[in-house]
């Protein structure tokens, strides 16, 4: 997964001035295209590499991917092809608040971590409402977000997202016993 220094976590601290951003290959059955049509040039910017408005592969060309997640609040994390979206572990080190686009992804150590408390997730028939649902939210709340998702980047070395089975019991043990040892004070915990 992509991940950012701490010196450009800090950087980037003061100036997400994006609402929400997403760049990828929009597969035309998932929710990735409706994400597309989100694109505004200002506060949200979504592209796909493979089509949709605002995101011909000439437009997210323009996007590096890195500095937009380093540059969002928040970042769209569609499902992807396996059974989570590794773009939730990349949110994460880049500091944007994942956004779950899909009300049956399957979340990574979900029996450990209250996602709520980190991430907002929405129904793909929600998509066209994402701007107005992430604007609702009290900045209080999207601060108390950002600093736990800060905290579980910053403790990443004993925690694997990527990769992460559900189906994968020992895993989720073996990460459960090594995400205990790291402070409550996260607020994090399911």
């Amino acid at each position: 997964a992509t991940r950012a220094t701490a010196a450009e976590l800090a950087a980037a601290a003061g100036r997400r001035h994006l609402l929400l951003s997403f760049k990828g290959v929009c597969q035309p059955s998932s929710a990735r295209p409706a994400l597309s049509r989100l694109h505004n040039g200002r506060d949200i910017i979504s592209v796909c590499t493979g089509g949709g408005k605002g995101g011909g592969a000439a437009s997210a060309a323009q996007y590096d991917y890195k500095a937009l997640m380093l540059s969002s609040v928040f970042s769209a994390a569609p499902a992807g092809n396996g059974l989570h979206s590794y773009r939730l572990a990349e949110s994460i080190f880049l500091g944007a608040i994942p956004v779950i686009v899909d009300e049956k992804l399957v979340l990574p150590y979900c029996s450990v971590l209250d996602w709520s408390r980190f991430s907002v997730r929405v129904k793909r028939a929600q998509v066209a409402e994402l701007p107005a649902i992430l604007r609702a939210i009290p900045p209080a709340k999207v601060q108390a977000m950002q600093e736990r998702c800060q905290g579980l980047c910053e403790h990443s070395s004993k925690v694997s997202f990527e990769g992460a089975s559900a189906d994968c019991s020992e895993h989720i043990a073996q990460t459960a016993r090594s995400l205990s040892s790291i402070s409550s004070a996260l607020g994090v915990w399911g």
